[in-house]
């Protein structure tokens, strides 16, 4: 899984120009295909398509746009705060970050989902 977020025009221009490498303007955050279905398997993708009205799913393009960001964000401080298992918390902090970074840069979060099943290991 990869999460991009654009942090000004020129990143939004590269975002929607497929750049598939971190730059000055468009930060890229690589998630492996385990952790994506960790975090699928904890549901917490399910409580951001409810809440933000997406479809983040496997082989999937999603944009959470701007409007949504903090309703993103206080979905995963409240699951993190209230979940004890540690990769959990660590992953949701990734995302805490990441929709922080969205919302200071007033743009959004681009999430892109890819992987082979047969390499999730519970």
């Amino acid at each position: 899984m990869k999460v991009y977020i654009p942090l000004n025009e020129l990143g939004v221009n590269e975002f929607d120009n497929m750049v598939e490498e971190s730059t000055n303007n468009l930060l890229i955050i690589k998630f492996d295909s385990t952790e994506y279905f960790y975090l699928e398997n904890m549901k917490y993708l399910d409580f951001i398509n409810v809440n933000c009205d997406t479809l983040i799913d496997l082989y999937e393009e999603e944009v959470i746009p701007n409007e949504k960001l903090k309703n993103a964000l206080e979905i995963t401080e409240l699951l993190k705060n209230n979940s004890s298992d540690e990769k959990y918390n660590e992953l949701l902090t990734r995302f805490i970050d990441i929709f922080k970074k969205a919302i200071d840069a007033g743009t959004f979060v681009g999430v892109y989902c890819y992987g082979e099943e047969k390499s999730f290991k519970k």
